[in-house]
């Protein structure tokens, strides 16, 4: 593990020193991140953020998301709202002067505006996570029914098709260690409402396509339903 993380390392520094060398670093948008938590049987520790690959609780969900375009975005800037690596797409059409048209059903929001400060608030008013593996997860080690929407502060989820639905308040609670699903059953009820809205997204999806992994937002302004393969 500590070898893979050198050489990550080491890769991507060289590749910053390139663009850097070839005048290359103010006109080029470079994203650094990755699709999942660390993987706990692997030595991976996401402390502390709750477990981790595989899992919607925020240490398989939450991952490092690092955006540089020298020049144009401001440097040493956290932007805390939610964001996807559905995004890169549409932020990378946008900053290469294009426009990303319906008919694309492109999944993801342009960044740009939200991190220039042209926009104010967050991309996303709610975001929704659904896992199906139709019991071909190798080992079983990946759950079916897996469920979760972040509303705000607010993240209801379920860990499995047979498990209760949890509540967490992620500002008190970023550790997921304190289930406040029966002191907020109204909020429960909502979010209980909206998560099981996919399922009619999925039944009308091509079966010969087994859709594994997907996030799902109800259908608005910022939201759509959306799914993509593992």
């Amino acid at each position: 593990m500590a070898a893979m993380l050198l050489g990550l390392d080491d890769a991507a520094g060289e590749i910053l020193d390139r663009l850097q060398l070839h005048h290359l670093d103010t006109n080029t948008l470079v994203f650094f991140t990755t699709d999942n938590g660390g993987n706990l049987q692997l030595g991976s520790q996401n402390t502390p953020l709750r477990v981790g690959k595989t899992e919607v609780f925020e240490g398989g969900i939450r991952v490092p998301y690092f955006i540089q375009w020298k020049g144009r975005l401001p440097a040493n800037r956290v932007f805390k709202a939610p964001v996807s690596t559905l995004d890169i797409l549409p932020t990378c059409i946008a900053a290469a002067g294009g426009t990303s048209q319906p008919a694309w059903q492109l999944d993801g929001m342009n960044l740009l505006p939200f991190l220039c400060g042209e926009s104010n608030g967050a991309p996303y008013t709610s975001l929704f996570w659904r896992i199906e593996t139709d019991g071909l997860s190798p080992g079983g080690e990946v759950q079916d029914g897996i469920r979760a929407v972040r509303e705000g502060d607010w993240k209801l989820l379920k860990s499995g098709t047979y498990r209760t639905w949890e509540l967490y308040n992620l500002d008190a609670d970023i550790g997921e260690t304190n289930n406040v699903a029966d002191l907020h059953p109204n909020v429960v009820l909502i979010g209980h409402r909206f998560i099981d809205a996919p399922r009619l997204w999925r039944q009308g999806c091509n079966r010969s396509t087994m859709v594994t992994k997907a996030r799902f937002g109800m259908p608005g302004k910022n939201n759509r339903w959306r799914g993509w393969r593992n």
